[in-house]
């Protein structure tokens, strides 16, 4: 009885420290810097989740793996949901610091000016014209298809 005991013991002190070395380790992989070499930028549709965003970085070279970075957010990201967005990436950023990024909601912020007496027209003209705005993406157009078309959007 008492053998049957000790193997028992030993199995679960050996199972704990194989449990307690990979969290170890996937600790190391969530906080290190993280392999992108040089600034980028990601954009995270709404709805993808976890799962999706973990994807979507690991695709981009942010982060080395999305595993890692799914079980960091469950355990280390205090049930913050992870904001959609495009979002710039510095080099070397962490997956955790990745993760804090999202969850603040930290997006890149695009900024125009339109002068006031502008027609409509000419206002999706400035829009179209400016780096990575989309008139056919912005608010009024996905409201009304129909009035940016008579609008002639690019």
């Amino acid at each position: 009885m008492t053998r049957w005991l000790v193997r028992l013991g030993l199995v679960v002190a050996a199972v704990g420290a194989i449990a307690a070395g990979l969290l170890l380790y996937g600790y190391h992989g969530f906080v290190r810097p993280g392999p992108l070499g040089a600034p980028t930028t990601v954009v995270v549709p709404r709805g993808h989740g976890v799962d999706g965003v973990a994807r979507a970085l690991e695709t981009a070279g942010v982060i080395d793996d999305a595993r890692v970075f799914i079980v960091g957010v469950a355990l280390l990201g205090g049930r913050r949901p992870l904001k959609a967005g495009e979002y710039a990436f510095a080099a070397g950023i962490s997956a955790a610091d990745a993760m804090r990024l999202m969850q603040d909601g930290r997006t890149v912020v695009r900024r125009l000016t339109v002068p006031e007496g502008l027609t409509t027209a000419q206002v999706l003209t400035l829009v179209a014209a400016t780096e990575a705005l989309d008139p056919t993406t912005s608010p009024t157009a996905i409201r009304a298809p129909a009035w940016s078309n008579a609008c002639a959007v690019p």
